[in-house]
């Protein structure tokens, strides 16, 4: 994983590569699919952006940011958050999948939105 945060702080850039045993070329296998999860705090709402290749995350201040990956289907799905002491309580993850052997990068941005 690679990170990059901007300057100003309103863009984190991430690349996930996904390699074989000694950084060598992913080889078809039935197991080729991979997930990318980014969980979400119980009090964030999320929702899936228009051209489903991202989903727009809105904090409880109203400050609103937009994870995307061009190229792969962004998604939004339920989870669970077991770090309540309160117990477990339902939230959003979002999920970036690929198969590893055609596309073993998945490049992601998260924007905050009206800045």
């Amino acid at each position: 994983r690679i990170l990059q945060l901007c300057e100003d702080g309103n863009v984190l850039r991430g690349l996930e590569r996904f390699t074989g045993p000694n950084n060598e070329t992913m080889r078809y296998t039935i197991r080729d699919a991979a997930v990318v999860h980014f969980h979400l705090h119980p009090e964030v709402k999320a929702s899936p952006n228009v051209d489903g290749q991202g989903c727009i995350i809105e904090a409880r201040s109203g400050e609103r940011w937009l994870l995307s990956s061009p190229g792969f289907e962004v998604k939004l799905e339920e989870s669970i958050f077991f770090a309540r002491l309160a117990g477990p309580c339902p939230i959003w993850q979002i999920n970036i999948s690929a198969n590893v052997c055609k596309t073993p990068e998945i490049n992601w941005t998260l924007q905050r939105l009206d800045s």
